[in-house]
């Protein structure tokens, strides 16, 4: 399982387990607590007509859903581990400015082949 719940090499909280939120979608646990940072931030949260900040909201979750249902015949195997691993992969990428280690072949392995 790919967690990490001490400091991170960088000095700064890991980013804990990997969740998946109902409605919100996949997340971290330092993730899932910036949450609300994110929605007061959020230009959408402002607009003070309910029925149009519900729709902006809705389309806006309809738009994403629909441009990820194409990449869904790219899953391979379990749909869960993909898609965790996908999401971990690409928030270390961004959180890195897409500089990471490449740590593919480095597992060692138990008992001998």
């Amino acid at each position: 399982m790919k967690t990490s719940a001490r400091l991170s090499p960088c000095g700064g909280v890991g980013q804990g387990n990997y969740l998946v939120l109902p409605l919100l979608g996949p997340s971290t646990l330092r993730d899932g607590f910036a949450k609300p940072v994110d929605w007061y931030t959020d230009p959408i949260t402002y607009i003070e007509h309910d029925q149009t900040r519900l729709s902006v909201k809705f389309v806006s979750l309809l738009d994403t859903r629909a441009s990820l249902l194409p990449l869904e015949e790219n899953i391979v195997g379990d749909k869960y581990t993909f898609i965790r691993d996908a999401y971990l992969d690409r928030r270390n990428y961004v959180i890195h400015n897409g500089e990471v280690e490449d740590t593919f072949g480095d597992e060692e392995f138990e008992g001998e082949l």
